[in-house]
């Protein structure tokens, strides 16, 4: 119902009625849904594409437009960087370790963030003999709830979350699992690094620091390693990098099955579900714990819950991937990302979808995002 007002002259003005073009479908390289966004008038809607790239366990990584590849390497490398700077400064980095010495595996250990002046570190370190997620901002400790130059920090169950409203960037992180999500209206076609191009064609997927496109990721991973760090070197770029099939002679196992079976049925149509199943075949076959297996569904549910479609599945694991809460909470496949609080002074941050994690029961409410207290009634 949107109008346009056209000055003529003479204090003479005409209202005109904005007329939108029909809406156009389209079809997302990456097998996401297409999302229904304003355009910059707020009047008429177009369909884009997602710019969603993740990764998990040793890593495996699905850029931007779906490309599957492992890169097995230690070392800080780019993530996301803008071709053309736009946005400030913004970028991510992942810092791998060797998380299986025998098999030369490699994990994420964090996740760096930058944004106009601001440098975020999304880790996991030892905090009284536990292993727990911190978040810095310049590096200082900041607890969820934190907001500054833009950028909110919040946390829920297992996943550190941070997000830059100016820019649309969500980033979330979990130890073995991050993701990042980008508006393609803001940086399609702009993007390169390990998470490559977000131009909804797979073809140019594989770019280089110098703007070469090449046909293999796994190849091209190698050469965005961050040379700031003079103490990491990686190893010499290989001539021919492929990522590495499953070890012969072995079945999948029962628990990456689950990605194929009813428990995950409902989103098969929503996330495609084949990247999934092969980085859990990978690691099943090759890491003799199961719970690295167990990243791979998280993973995977995960993606379906923030697009709306929940999936229940630690309880079909027969306890190989549980999620423990403390006692006076309930655990719950898919929550609030922003639960209500007693908090007045908090400022509601923005969500996406819904998420896993520890939540009060029915009719109780959270004293406050730093305090995982529940109560009957808020003072």
């Amino acid at each position: 119902n949107c109008t346009e007002v056209v000055c003529k002259g003479d204090n003479d003005i005409e209202i005109v009625p904005t007329h939108c073009p029909p809406v156009k479908e389209i079809t997302c390289a990456n097998k996401y849904p297409a999302v229904l966004v304003p355009d910059e008038n707020g009047c008429c809607y177009h369909y884009e594409c997602q710019c969603v790239c993740s990764g998990w366990g040793d890593p495996h990584y699905i850029t931007f437009d779906g490309t599957y590849y492992t890169f097995l390497e230690n070392c800080t490398y780019v993530l996301v960087k803008q071709i053309v700077p736009k946005y400030d400064n913004f970028r991510v980095y992942i810092d791998n370790y060797y998380c299986n010495a025998k098999d030369g595996l490699s994990c994420p250990k964090s996740i760096l963030i930058f944004y106009k002046s601001a440098e975020v570190v999304l880790t996991r370190e030892l905090v009284n003999g536990v292993m727990t997620n911190v978040m810095y901002f310049n590096h200082k400790v900041v607890k969820p709830g934190f907001k500054k130059d833009g950028i909110s920090f919040s946390s829920l169950g297992i996943n550190m979350i941070v997000e830059i409203q100016e820019i649309g960037a969500t980033i979330t992180f979990s130890g073995l699992i991050f993701s990042v999500k980008l508006p393609f209206s803001k940086f399609g076609n702009n993007t390169e690094g390990q998470c490559g191009t977000c131009t909804n064609n797979v073809l140019d997927e594989c770019r280089l620091p110098n703007g070469k496109v090449i046909s293999s990721c796994p190849q091209m991973a190698h050469h965005w390693i961050v040379d700031d760090n003079k103490t990491c070197h990686g190893i010499p770029v290989p001539p021919v990098v492929t990522t590495p099939p499953p070890k012969p002679h072995c079945k999948p196992p029962p628990l990456c099955k689950l990605i194929w079976s009813e428990v995950f049925a409902p989103c098969h149509t929503v996330i495609p579900p084949e990247p999934f199943f092969k980085g859990c075949v990978f690691d099943g076959c090759r890491i003799a714990d199961e719970s690295m297996q167990c990243s791979s569904l998280e993973i995977y549910a995960t993606e379906c819950a923030a697009r709306g479609v929940c999936i229940d599945w630690r309880g079909s694991t027969n306890n190989t991937c549980p999620y423990n809460c403390p006692a006076h909470m309930v655990y719950k496949p898919c929550g609030p990302i922003n639960p209500a609080t007693c908090d007045q002074s908090l400022v509601e941050l923005p969500g996406y979808g819904v998420t896993e994690g520890c939540f009060c029961p029915e009719g109780k409410t959270l004293i406050s995002k730093a305090n995982i207290i529940c109560v009957s009634e808020c003072c």
